[in-house]
């Protein structure tokens, strides 16, 4: 059907489509009209219009897809099942190959961590500015803590238990 409709030199709206969306589309009964328009039943209707959105989105740059949420993934509003490979007979689908390891997902984290610990650092920065101005102005920069850790030393914790 698309071959068809490209020779007449319609516009397939499917033409950027990942392929695993594609053929998801066309495998539950989604189709192209005669001027290149999607059709789909009451069934998937609401799914595919989640995937035209996120693939729109997409090519915007307004979604980044990823491995664990890929464009059909955001459609169909499930998580990839963990541990497993998405696959097209005995090997996974060749674009994807690159992210089936973990070791990638943990670089990520890493370097959310390293970017966290450099926020961190930078408000430890501000705070010791903020330190030098209370004790160039004469102010105690340190709380006085009492005993207990409240920051009333006269304010003493009762033995007494309530009633």
């Amino acid at each position: 059907m698309e071959a068809e409709l490209e020779q007449r030199g319609v516009n397939l709206p499917t033409a950027n489509w990942p392929r695993r969306s594609k053929c998801w589309y066309y495998r539950y009964r989604g189709s192209l009209s005669c001027d290149g328009t999607l059709i789909f039943n009451n069934k998937i209707k609401p799914a595919a219009e989640r995937l035209v959105e996120a693939i729109d989105k997409s090519s915007k740059g307004e979604f980044v897809p990823g491995r664990e949420k890929d464009e059909l993934k955001w459609a169909l509003e499930n998580r990839e099942h963990p541990c497993r490979t998405r696959e097209l007979g005995n090997v996974g689908f060749p674009e994807d190959r690159g992210s089936y390891r973990k070791r990638r997902a943990l670089s990520e984290v890493d370097a959310t961590i390293h970017s966290l610990e450099a926020n961190v650092d930078g408000l430890r920065e501000d705070i010791a500015f903020f330190r030098q101005i209370l004790a160039k102005n004469g102010i105690n920069p340190t709380p006085q803590i009492g005993p207990h850790g409240d920051m009333n030393p006269s304010y003493k914790k009762s033995n007494v238990a309530s009633t």
